[in-house]
């Protein structure tokens, strides 16, 4: 990758961010799980003004390998990041989703997550492990 250049800054600033369904219940399908990188990527690059380098899912999670501006707040950026992701997928998949998250008040994702920068190992090997 090379760097970004904004008005007052030359960056590169990587993330990788692991998302998991609540209870890990598989609801992950392939149809959800390109519903998930496409609004992921809309997040990350139409909300953020970033770039979503690589996302990949499993059944009860989502890895993302985003690289963004400094001014955004990583916890800002996870937090709008799932809450939209979830709203997007209940109202696309209603029926899908039901079966494993029983009613309108059961939280979607777990409360937590993984983010770590990429700076401690090649790009490379992350973006392997991801995919």
């Amino acid at each position: 990758m090379k760097y970004n250049r904004g008005n007052h800054s030359v960056y590169l600033l990587t993330y990788h961010l692991v998302f998991v369904i609540k209870y890990r219940k598989p609801l992950i399908d392939e149809e959800i799980g390109a519903a998930m990188k496409d609004f992921a990527r809309h997040m990350t690059e139409d909300r953020f003004a970033g770039k979503l380098v690589s996302a990949e899912t499993d059944r009860d999670h989502i890895h993302l390998l985003v690289s963004l501006p400094p001014q955004v707040n990583i916890s800002t950026f996870v937090r709008s990041t799932k809450t939209q992701i979830s709203r997007e997928m209940r109202k696309r998949f209603p029926e899908k989703i039901g079966r494993y998250l029983y009613g309108k008040d059961v939280p979607f994702w777990t409360f937590s997550y993984f983010a770590a920068t990429t700076g401690s190992v090649s790009l490379e090997t992350v973006k392997q492990y991801v995919e």
